[in-house]
């Protein structure tokens, strides 16, 4: 079945020559009408992971496939449409125009981390801009959930701020506070890319408790953390307008004495400092 030749080749990530993808794209195409809402999501997933870019008459038969199978469950579609932002593809009209239904239908209800977190960032890559009924489903689910990894977060924040959202305080607090549950699993750099992230979607970050935690999480992580990481994470502190208390800024400093600082990143360094109102030492 396409699907299982094509799901096996993205599973164990095989390089797959130009006859066998021509031939399997032919194969879809003349069995394409016995594939399912399940086998459909898994071949583009399976497509998308393998980097192949499928020509047009694909692409024409799939949408058509997929319509035949509509209402597609919120799973579904977060695969499809993380699949496409991948690709660089504009997804099937007929998904972009539905998504005030899905809301509606309250299909977000079996949505998993993963999957809402694919759904938003999706949107954002491909400048797909939700309507507010639609976002008011996805923040219920999103407000629902406790148990997301440090890649979804950092997907859903930056994901805000390219959509220009301004998420309620209880969404932006529940986005610290899921950082908070899942720091052991950040990197420096990740909890860096979360906290710059947080910074345009409040106007002042210091009105949640919760951010200065987040920031005194970053301490356990400075050892393990290369250059271009302690320097993101001191840039993040300046963003969100906090003075970090000294417990932070001398364990920082300690570990940034071990590494080797060039040039471009001392002048990061100063600047951070200066935006923080701290003079900086040489």
């Amino acid at each position: 079945a396409p699907r299982n030749m094509i799901g096996a080749a993205a599973g164990l990530t095989l390089p797959l020559d130009t006859k066998f993808v021509t031939e399997w794209f032919a194969c879809f195409q003349k069995h394409a009408n016995g594939c399912g809402e399940q086998a459909l999501s898994s071949i583009i997933w399976a497509i998308s992971c393998l980097n192949i870019k499928p020509p047009l008459s694909f692409w024409s038969v799939f949408c058509n496939c997929l319509e035949k199978n509509a209402p597609l469950s919120a799973q579904s579609i977060s695969v499809i449409f993380w699949a496409c932002a991948r690709m660089q593809l504009n997804p099937p009209a007929f998904l972009v125009n539905s998504l005030g239904e899905i809301a509606a239908s309250h299909r977000f209800g079996d949505v998993r981390g993963q999957g809402l977190a694919n759904i938003i960032w999706s949107l954002s890559k491909l400048q797909i801009y939700p309507t507010s009924d639609f976002m008011q489903h996805w923040y219920s689910r999103f407000l629902a959930l406790n148990d997301m990894n440090p890649r979804e977060l950092n997907a859903v924040v930056w994901a805000f701020g390219r959509l220009d959202l301004k998420p309620s305080h209880e969404v932006v607090n529940h986005c610290i506070v899921q950082s908070l549950k899942a720091r052991g699993r950040f990197t420096l750099r990740q909890l860096a890319s979360v906290m710059r992230s947080l910074t345009k979607l409040s106007s002042s970050m210091r009105s949640h408790d919760n951010v200065y935690l987040l920031a005194e999480a970053g301490i356990p992580l400075f050892p393990s953390a290369d250059l271009l990481s302690l320097v993101a994470y001191l840039d993040a502190l300046a963003r969100l307008g906090l003075k970090p208390n000294p417990g932070i800024l001398k364990e920082w400093v300690k570990e940034l004495k071990k590494r080797d600082v060039d040039v471009e990143s001392k002048r990061a360094i100063e600047s951070s400092l200066q935006n923080m109102g701290i003079r900086p030492k040489s």
